[in-house]
């Protein structure tokens, strides 16, 4: 029986640290999808020529992202705030995201919102709070976002690695009960 609950608390282990791994390898996914799409000459820029937010436009830019059936509201409601002070991009995510504590696959969008006041920044993270939109930092300049796309795709990498490993481990285990599974039943 002490084997038992061995292994089922190995189990419970590996599965919350499965969850938390999931979670950290979405976050780290929807800030490189941010940084694709946000990146200077990408369908994220400003009509007319504009930049993404550098110093040289003098906008600002919060970037991010959202699930898909919150868009409509979320610009609305963008839209309402700024009083049409702000534009804007929203652009899909080819794959769907996955939820680590239902398996549900969820769609979602990146987006960017330019706006020129700073008293404006507040109000928005704050929709963006409000709508479910998780905000990523967005660099300015191309030399500051190669470098952290960089370090973000190491992070998914070993996140990857960390995943796949932690299920191989799961695997063990459960494959080691399931060989006992019959002598317990007619022990118990």
């Amino acid at each position: 029986e002490k084997e038992i609950d061995d292994k089922s608390n190995d189990v419970r282990d590996l599965n919350a640290q499965y969850e938390q791994l999931t979670t950290e390898y979405n976050s780290a996914r929807e800030h490189l999808e941010v940084m694709h799409h946000t990146r200077v000459g990408a369908n994220m820029t400003l009509p007319g020529g504009g930049g993404t937010g550098t110093a040289s436009s003098g906008l600002n830019v919060i970037a991010g992202v959202i699930p898909k059936d919150k868009i409509e509201g979320f610009e609305r409601l963008v839209y309402r705030v700024t009083r049409g002070n702000s534009v804007c991009r929203i652009d899909d995510i080819d794959e769907p995201f996955v939820n680590p504590t239902t398996g549900a696959s969820t769609y979602k969008n990146v987006f960017a919102l330019f706006f020129g006041s700073g008293l404006l920044r507040e109000k928005l993270k704050k929709i963006c709070d409000a709508c479910g939109a998780n905000v990523h930092p967005h660099c300015s300049s191309a030399a500051d976002g190669q470098t952290l796309r960089e370090q973000v795709q190491e992070q998914l990498d070993h996140l990857f690695s960390a995943r796949t490993q932690n299920t191989v481990q799961r695997r063990k285990i459960l494959s080691s009960v399931a060989q006992y599974v019959n002598a317990w039943r007619t022990f118990v």
